[in-house]
């Protein structure tokens, strides 16, 4: 027997198809929005934490630099100390020099002074330079001074500058004799003796 169905297939009204293919819409664009957002928020957060980071290496360094800056400051002040001490160093070292320099020159002259021969001035112009001025009673005792001067080691460049008599008919004779003096030695024979310049006139 054959049926026949008059009423025909149940067909969907057109507001409520309207309405779900709107309701997916809204539905995927609130997934994109939720994501969007989801997303934002995880960049910010790794922003802040990046700028927490950075702000915590920031301030290491600022301390670090503090900390070198009061190095630097304390090495200079140690330069500054080694500087003076080295000054104050070589102020003594100096002052010690010229203190046993003179004595030991003349503590040397004195022990070559010969018989009649005396020594009236010493005077010392650059560096070791000296002129000995005096009196003797003959030309043999000024060449004998000479002699042990540079036999002494201590002198060096001997010569003499002037001799002379001091007044006529008088055995009396002044003379001036520049040389160089040592603090050491170098005797006769050494290769480094002193020599003699000029002549007793």
């Amino acid at each position: 027997m054959i049926k026949i169905n008059l009423i025909g297939k149940e067909r969907p009204e057109p507001g409520r198809a309207a309405a779900e293919k709107q309701n997916r819409t809204a539905l995927f664009f609130s997934l994109i929005v939720v994501a969007t957002v989801a997303g934002l928020a995880s960049w910010y957060m790794s922003l802040d934490r990046q700028i927490a980071d950075l702000e915590k290496r920031k301030e290491e360094a600022i301390a670090e630099k503090q900390r070198l800056e009061a190095v630097i400051k304390e090495v200079e002040g140690y330069e500054v100390q080694k500087k003076a001490l080295e000054t104050k160093v070589q102020v003594i070292d100096d002052l010690k020099k010229n203190q046993t320099g003179p004595v030991h020159m003349l503590d040397e002259i004195s022990k070559n002074l010969p018989d009649f021969l005396w020594l009236e001035r010493l005077t010392q112009s650059t560096g070791s330079q000296i002129r000995l001025e005096g009196k003797a009673t003959s030309y043999n005792a000024i060449a004998d001074f000479i002699t042990n001067l540079d036999r002494s080691g201590y002198f060096t460049s001997i010569g003499i500058v002037n001799t002379g008599r001091v007044a006529e008919g008088k055995e009396l004779y002044s003379y001036q004799i520049q040389a160089t003096f040592r603090p050491v030695p170098v005797l006769p024979g050494s290769g480094g003796a002193g020599s003699t310049t000029g002549a007793a006139q």
